[in-house]
Formats: structure tokens, sequence, C-alpha cells
């Protein structure tokens, strides 16, 4: 059926599952025990690129995003401006935002997929 063809082919089961992904990834990034940010700067960065109807890219465009994910070294001493003080620690913890996000909408995902199937199902059952 050509419907069905055509809304595989538009990508809508990966914009769905890519949106549910960015929505946990914002939450995620909203506060202890997750990152907390000043602004919202790095909530705010975290996008949804749909790349091919098979293909998207959910992420923070922000430069300092893998340093809040994974922690990083920093010099005691050092005056941070947008802090408005010096460090104390020599690292910085990890407040991991991306990586558990999969394994926190893996329900919602196969919930989305059985969904689709269903509906492509339909459009092919004409």
């Amino acid at each position: 059926n050509e419907a069905a063809v055509k809304k595989i082919a538009d990508g809508s089961l990966v914009a769905r599952a890519a949106l549910i992904i960015e929505r946990q990834a914002k939450m995620n990034a909203s506060g202890r025990p997750g990152p907390k940010t000043g602004a919202g700067r790095l909530r705010g960065s975290i996008m949804t690129d749909i790349v091919s109807p098979v293909e998207a890219r959910v992420g923070p465009s922000v430069f300092y995003a893998p340093f809040v994910e994974f922690g990083h070294r920093q010099h005691p001493g050092q005056f941070v401006p947008p802090l408005g003080k010096r460090l104390v620690k020599d690292f910085a913890p990890a407040y991991p935002f991306m990586s558990p996000t999969i394994e926190q909408t893996k329900g919602e995902l196969g919930d989305v997929v059985a969904t689709f199937g269903r509906e492509v199902g339909e459009e092919w059952g004409r």
C-alpha cells in the first residue's frame, strides 16, 4: 500500500522515538541528581536532528556537555567567572543526562514501535 510505504519513508517512527529520547534527556539535565546548570543552557541545547527516514541524532550542542556527562579534572584555585568563584576540587563529578536516557525510555520506545507496527499493518491491510 502506497500510504503505508510513505508513512515509513517519512520517518515518523524515527521522529517519534527521537522526540521521546529528547524529552527524557532534557528531564535528566534539569537539576540534581543530574547536572544543575544555572541558565538551563545545557537542557535547552538538547535537540533532535532527523537525518533520514531511518536515522535521527539527539544530543546537546553546548561544548561543555561531555564534561558534565562524564566528569572532568579541574584546577583548584582557578577562578571561573560564570560561577563567580574559585574551584576547590580537583575533579568535577559526572552527572550523566544522556547515558541513562535509553534505559529510562525503553518501555515507551517499545510502545511507539508497537503502535507504529499496528498503524502500518492497518494501512497494508486495506
